[in-house]
């Protein structure tokens, strides 16, 4: 039972390793927003958290895997990159300085940081393509990613002077991201007919990803689970008969014995 639990986690950590790639992808393109479009302090405030929250869920997979790692050393030689992309270095840069910090360090740091991040999705994407290849997760990924970013520009394209609320892309990113989690703050309501369509779409592929993504990681698991039955249920099986097997074999040497004895018995006789 000891191997089956640690194959168990062994799975989970694939599903959580699965979990750290969507996170990082998503934290790459919001800090190459950062550098490449001009957003407004609170946006950049709110990347900078949630750049936090995958650094910090990057260093919990970096400590889970080193300790299931027998060559500590071996581990930090080749997965160091993955300590660097657990550091919020650009967090900590921007809590240091603020907003009004020496962009060109700024631009160093998040270079850095978005390198590592590129670097250990890199690593550890053979572990996702597996889950992958067994679930069907990669191609709801890519779906979800051109939902995203194709609807973001068609509803900033239609709604872009139009509606007061879309001023910038910035305001088409965030409806795009509060429609698709199914959040619906309100504070950006299409007002074409195109706008409406493009937030329905967005609203199925969230609700459906998010359907789809949690049976695929339910049945896997599952799957795994039963797997792991069926092998116990074999072994059991197997001393089972190894037993009867070991038994018969015993009665016949008793057997064998005590016909010895009756036959030396009436020879005596």
């Amino acid at each position: 039972m000891n191997d089956s639990l640690k194959k168990s986690l062994g799975e989970l950590i694939q599903v959580a390793v699965t979990l750290l790639i969507i996170l990082m992808i998503a934290d790459i393109i919001l800090l190459l927003a950062i550098t490449f479009f001009s957003l407004k302090p609170n946006t950049i405030y709110l990347i900078f958290q949630f750049d936090v929250i995958v650094s910090i869920f990057t260093f919990f997979i970096f400590l889970i895997s080193l300790n299931r790692f027998k060559d500590k050393r071996k581990f930090l030689r080749t997965n160091w990159v993955m300590l660097v992309a657990s550091f919020p270095i650009v967090f900590i840069f921007w809590s240091v300085t603020g907003l009004g910090g020496s962009l060109i360090i700024f631009g160093a740091f998040n270079i850095v940081k978005i390198y590592a991040m590129i670097r250990t999705v890199i690593k550890v994407g053979p572990r996702f393509l597996k889950l992958s290849k067994e679930t069907g997760l990669g191609y709801g990924i890519i779906i979800v990613t051109s939902v995203f970013f194709l609807g973001s520009v068609f509803f900033f394209f239609v709604e872009h002077g139009v509606n007061p609320h879309v001023q910038t892309f910035e305001d088409s990113l965030w409806y795009m991201i509060t429609t698709m989690t199914t959040t619906g703050y309100g504070d950006i309501v299409p007002v074409t007919g195109t706008g409406r369509i493009i937030g329905t779409i967005t609203m199925l592929t969230g609700v459906g990803f998010a359907s789809y993504a949690t049976a695929s990681i339910a049945s896997l698991i599952f799957q795994k689970l039963r797997e792991e039955r069926e092998e116990d249920v074999e072994k059991l099986r197997k001393l089972s008969k190894d037993f009867h097997s070991e038994r018969k074999s015993d009665d016949e040497e008793i057997k064998g014995l005590l016909n010895e004895i009756l036959q030396k018995m009436d020879e005596k006789e």
